[in-house]
């Protein structure tokens, strides 16, 4: 189980937020609404009233503008011995051994994007003044080595963990398993300990990283940054692009918020270049939050006849 809870204190309550309010549907808007109006709301009734301009906005772009995605312009970055050396870089290769990838400079404005809301103050914060051109650009948007804010975890109950970070990427990376030392069997509650089974807390690694389906490009990691290029004039980010010959069987169903069907389909679907768009995109104060991890588990046990 993931989500956020609200941080408590009198300081730094809010974040300021920009959201794609043109793009949103009136459900998904309803949804969206009746939980802020818990905490903000000023700022839901301030949606409601906006929406409709803004969804008109929309409709009247989507026409002129279908097809955009498919009309992106890539080329192949400059330093190739910055690019190689990426693949024998630990953490990339274990984060995209599923796949094929390769790099490319990419126009920006008409990638894909699937998330409705970015962190006006972390780019602020972290990303106003991003390098433009060569290889502090590639550094920049490649490196896979993230920043790793520290993760608390508590026992919540008999079988359950939780996890915290003030990051939001905090995220499950997956399980391991290997065999049993002296020092495990003094930590072991009981019993003659034989496996170890790993759970691997974390975040993603930082390679700003796009689905390559066909000509459109679908961002998956790093909107901030690409929003942070966007706003110093940057048109063209490099990027890792994973090649997809199969939507079905290489993308998930849903890509970060978005359904696959829909944004590999759309004639015009949500664009980076939409959060730029003062028509479309809103600036909203929400409750600052804290992401967290629940981790459960349970054993259940059987016998299966020999052959």
């Amino acid at each position: 189980m993931t989500g956020a809870v609200t941080r408590e204190g009198d300081s730094e309550k809010f974040v300021n937020q920009i959201y794609l309010l043109g793009l949103v549907s009136r459900l998904e808007l309803a949804g969206f609404v009746s939980i802020l109006a818990l905490t903000v709301p000023t700022e839901a009734e301030r949606l409601q009233k906006a929406w409709p301009a803004a969804a008109t906005a929309f409709g009247e772009l989507a026409g002129i503008e279908a097809g955009a995605p498919d009309n992106i312009e890539v080329f192949l970055p400059d330093d190739s011995a910055y690019t190689s050396s990426l693949r024998d870089n630990r953490t990339f290769q274990k984060t995209f051994s599923h796949c094929r990838v390769h790099f490319e400079m990419v126009e920006i404005g008409k990638m894909v994007v699937c998330q409705r809301l970015a962190d006006n103050d972390y780019l602020i914060s972290h990303h106003l003044a991003p390098p433009t051109s060569g290889t502090a650009l590639l550094r920049y948007c490649l490196d896979p080595d993230t920043e790793a804010p520290e993760i608390i975890a508590a026992r919540t109950g008999s079988n359950r963990f939780t996890l915290s970070s003030t990051h939001p990427a905090l995220r499950f990376l997956g399980v391991s398993q290997e065999a049993v030392t002296d020092r495990d069997e003094d930590r072991c509650p009981g019993g003659k300990p034989v496996k170890i089974v790993n759970l691997f807390f974390g975040y993603a690694a930082a390679t700003i990283n796009a689905y390559g389906v066909g000509r459109r490009r679908v961002l998956n990691n790093g909107l901030h940054r690409v929003l942070a290029l966007a706003r110093a004039g940057v048109r063209f980010a490099p990027m890792a692009v994973m090649q997809v010959t199969d939507p079905n069987l290489e993308m998930p169903e849903v890509v970060v918020e978005l359904p696959r069907d829909y944004i590999l389909n759309s004639k015009r679907p949500p664009l980076v270049k939409d959060f730029c768009d003062a028509r479309l995109a809103i600036n909203i104060r929400q409750r600052r939050s804290t992401r967290y991890l629940d981790v459960k588990w349970s054993a259940k046990g059987g016998s299966v006849p020999w052959c």
